[in-house]
């Protein structure tokens, strides 16, 4: 997605990539201040979204920050899962649905959320009188949670088995590096060629043969592979320590509502597949 309007902006319109991100982010603070509407009436919401663009936009960081899109879908997402959360229907559910699959077509680490958010509910229902239970029928709302976000990844797979004969559904090899520092109980990113840490034999251009090598290594050293995950872990909490303990002690206190405790589902989850 991000290629395809990237080439609208330079190729078809000529316009610089300022204005082209500005566009971007201007549309997507457009969604989440709907969202913001949806939770918290209140007139004040595009006054905030324009003051925020313009902080953005004049930021140093702007043109070389290129997750900022990809940040301000999550955002989208999260807000829709809670916005849903508090009337369950359909139509929420697939507005949520939506959400990730367009995430997806940016980055991937969504793509095992919707099932756990299934999951999640299904647990929860299975708790409760037919009475009490929001989620009715529940297995509508699972189908699109399970179905809908994954549609998006549709055309992207056909272009690359009609172009390379390959099936890549998800990045075609940006993970790798990930993949090879996390077998190789690295708790930060290779900076450097990465390639020369891997098996001379395999083939760093096939995604596959790189995550199969990374299997292999996992499974000879599992304790190395652990003590580097719980190391990411500590080193994502150290970072923010006290956004985390009031995300911790928020979490808490409204554990019962389902709004709040989909959300720290959510900042878990994100913390756990990287």
């Amino acid at each position: 997605l991000s290629t395809v309007w990237a080439g609208l902006a330079f190729d078809q319109w000529g316009a610089p990539l300022r204005a082209y991100k500005t566009a971007v982010l201007a549309c997507l603070l457009v969604l989440l201040g709907a969202v913001r509407v949806a939770l918290c009436p209140s007139a004040s919401w595009p006054l905030a979204a324009g003051a925020l663009l313009l902080g953005l936009c004049l930021s140093p960081d702007f043109l070389i920050y290129p997750q900022l899109e990809y940040a301000f879908l999550v955002l989208l997402a999260a807000g829709l899962m809670v916005w849903r959360s508090r009337a369950p229907s359909l139509r929420g559910t697939l507005l949520f649905s939506l959400a990730v699959g367009t995430s997806l077509l940016f980055r991937s680490p969504l793509v095992f959320f919707p099932p756990l958010l299934a999951l999640e509910e299904w647990l929860r229902t299975r708790k409760k009188t037919s009475a009490e239970k929001g989620l009715t029928p529940y297995w509508k709302h699972a189908a699109i949670l399970c179905a809908v976000p994954y549609l998006f990844l549709l055309p992207w797979a056909r272009m690359n088995w009609v172009m390379r004969r390959q099936v890549i559904v998800l990045e075609g090899g940006q993970a790798s590096t990930n993949v090879v520092a996390g077998a190789l109980g690295m708790t930060q990113t290779i900076e450097g060629d990465w390639t020369m840490l891997v098996d001379p034999s395999v083939d760093t251009g096939n995604p596959g043969e790189v995550l199969a090598w990374a299997a292999r290594e996992v499974s000879r050293h599992p304790l190395r592979y652990l003590e580097s995950y719980v190391r990411r872990i500590h080193l994502c909490l150290s970072r923010f320590p006290l956004l985390w303990f009031l995300a911790l002690v928020s979490w808490w206190r409204f554990r019962d509502r389902p709004g709040p405790r989909q959300a720290g589902l959510l900042a878990a989850y994100f913390v756990l597949v990287h």
